[in-house]
C-alpha cells in the first residue's frame, strides 16, 4: 500500500479501494474520496479479506499447542461422547486462571464471580449438550451449547474448549460476537465444567461410580417457609440495604399535625 499512487487512480477506482476496506463511497464526490483514501492508506486500513486472513490465523492459532494444530471441533467428523467419566480434573485454580489470562478479568471481578452473568448461565441451566472427545493421549475436546441469556427461543450458542488431562484449559472459542473464548458463554461452561467435576469426585467418595457420567443442568428448588422466615432485608446482589434512621425519616402523624397547625394559624 506504500507505493499505492491514490492521485493517478479514476473515480472507480477510488470506489474500489475504499469498499474493499468497508469505507462508504456514496454521496461524495471524487476530490473528496481522495482525501478519504489518502486517510485510509495513512491509518493502514486493511482490506476485508485481510480481516478474514486475521481471523483465520486467530482460529488456527487457537488450536494450536507447541507447534501441533487440532482439526477444529465443529467441521470435523469427531466421535463425541456424552460420557464425562474421564474428564480431566478441571479445578477453581485452573478456571481463574483462564479468566485472568485469557479474558482479562481483574481480581474484583473474579473475586464476586458468583454475581457474574457467566456464573448465572451455568447456575440457571443455560449450559446444555455437553460432550468430549480426546484428540490424543495429552488433549481433550469439549463442547457444548449455551442458550441465549435474553433470547432464550434464539438458537443456542456453539461452543467447545480445548483442555489437556492435567484441566489445563487452553484455549476455547464461541459462535457469539466475541467468538475468540473469552465470552460469557464460554466462562460459564467453565463453571460448569468445575462443579460436574466436583460432582464426580462426591460421588466417587460415596462408592457411586456404576452410571456415566452425563451432562445434567442445575435444578433450582424452592422449599415453603412462614412469612416471618423470609429474609426481605438482603439485596440479590448481597449488599445490605442502608438501615432507616431519624435523619432520614419523617413520620406521618407529624406532617399532618404540621399541615392542621398552619391551617389553624391561617384562619
Amino acid at each position: 500500500m506504500a507505493s499505492l499512487d491514490l492521485s493517478s487512480m479514476s473515480l472507480p477506482q477510488f470506489k474500489h479501494f475504499l469498499s474493499e476496506r468497508g469505507v462508504k463511497t456514496t454521496g461524495y464526490k471524487k476530490n473528496e474520496l481522495l482525501d478519504i483514501a489518502r486517510e485510509a492508506k495513512l491509518q493502514s486500513i486493511p482490506t476485508k479479506t485481510d480481516h478474514y486472513v486475521d481471523e483465520v490465523s486467530s482460529q488456527t492459532l487457537r488450536r494450536t499447542v507447541k507447534g501441533k494444530v487440532y482439526p477444529h471441533p465443529m467441521r470435523s467428523n469427531f466421535s463425541w461422547k456424552d460420557d464425562l467419566s474421564c474428564l480431566p480434573n478441571i479445578e477453581s485454580y485452573d478456571v481463574q486462571f483462564y479468566l485472568k489470562c485469557k479474558c482479562m478479568r481483574t481480581n474484583d471481578r473474579l473475586k464476586s464471580y458468583k454475581n457474574d452473568n457467566s456464573y448465572r448461565l451455568h447456575t440457571n441451566g443455560h449450559i446444555s449438550q455437553v460432550e468430549m472427545v480426546a484428540l490424543d493421549d495429552k488433549f481433550r475436546y469439549v463442547r457444548a451449547k449455551c442458550t441465549p441469556e435474553e433470547r432464550q427461543s434464539a438458537p443456542p450458542y456453539d461452543i467447545w474448549i480445548l483442555i489437556d488431562v492435567d484441566g489445563v484449559i487452553n484455549s476455547g472459542e464461541c459462535t457469539c460476537v466475541a467468538g475468540d473464548g473469552t465470552c460469557k458463554h464460554v466462562a460459564a461452561l467453565l463453571f460448569g465444567l468445575q462443579a460436574f467435576v466436583q460432582s464426580l469426585t462426591d460421588r466417587s467418595a460415596i462408592g457411586v461410580t456404576d452410571q456415566l457420567a452425563k451432562w445434567t443442568n442445575p435444578t433450582r428448588s424452592s422449599r415453603p417457609v412462614k412469612v416471618i422466615q423470609l429474609d426481605l432485608w438482603r439485596d440479590p446482589n448481597g449488599e445490605t440495604p442502608t438501615k432507616p434512621t431519624g435523619q432520614l425519616y419523617t413520620p406521618t402523624g407529624k406532617q399532618v399535625n404540621r399541615k392542621t397547625s398552619l391551617q389553624t394559624d391561617e384562619n
